[in-house]
């Protein structure tokens, strides 16, 4: 089992030097829903997102004023971007198919919020899935979880980063190292990344926003 392990490992490690090496982006995932305005940069160019289009991983994932984006990844796993929100999807490659492990998620939310339904990489490896912000990296012990950044521009929540789990559990750790394991139903505060999480009794409306 060991062996198969490394050995699935090892090629999606491989198509992914390989797209890298040829100029070529990885498919990570397809747009299954689009209200208002969404767009992929990649590279130099930008793509308009709409229903059907693929997104591949070095995209950075943007949506408008009043729109909402929803993303099944090929893993399986479903992200929603509210509006006004960038999300780096650094790398994103699937487990190949018929793997019992393998794959590698790195995301980074530059701004606004999501909800995500973690898949197979979530599942299975959760060492290789991180979700990166501003302040804090989140690591995956659990399937479902919103996360809202706010820096000015939220009307009704505080500067920093706030997170809510609605199943499963999340592992928070700020820049300056303090961590936080936040569990189902529990909601935390950070106000930036030298300053420990702290658990909140309720979360703020804004992150209801957060489909």
């Amino acid at each position: 089992m060991n062996i198969f392990k490394r050995i699935t490992g090892g090629l999606c490690t491989l198509l992914l030097i390989s797209s890298l090496f040829y100029g070529t982006a990885w498919a990570a995932g397809t747009v299954v829903f689009v209200s208002g305005t969404a767009s992929a940069q990649r590279g130099s160019a930008v793509i308009p997102l709409s229903v059907n289009v693929q997104v591949k991983s070095g995209d950075v994932v943007q949506t408008g004023p009043a729109s909402l984006l929803q993303l099944r990844m090929d893993d399986g796993g479903l992200i929603s971007l509210k509006a006004s929100s960038r999300l780096s999807l650094q790398t994103y490659v699937a487990p190949v198919a018929g793997a019992q492990s393998g794959g590698r998620a790195v995301l980074n939310l530059l701004k606004g919020g999501l909800r995500t339904l973690t898949g197979a990489i979530g599942s299975t490896n959760r060492d290789e899935y991180e979700l990166a912000t501003p302040v804090a990296t989140i690591g995956i012990r659990g399937t479902d979880y919103s996360v809202l950044y706010c820096d000015a521009d939220c009307a009704q929540a505080p500067d920093g980063l706030h997170a809510r789990v609605s199943r499963g559990a999340i592992l928070i750790r700020t820049l300056s190292g303090d961590e936080l394991l936040l569990r189902e139903n529990e909601y935390a505060w950070i106000k930036d990344g030298s300053t420990a999480p702290s658990r909140g009794l309720e979360a703020p409306v804004e992150m209801s926003m957060v489909p």
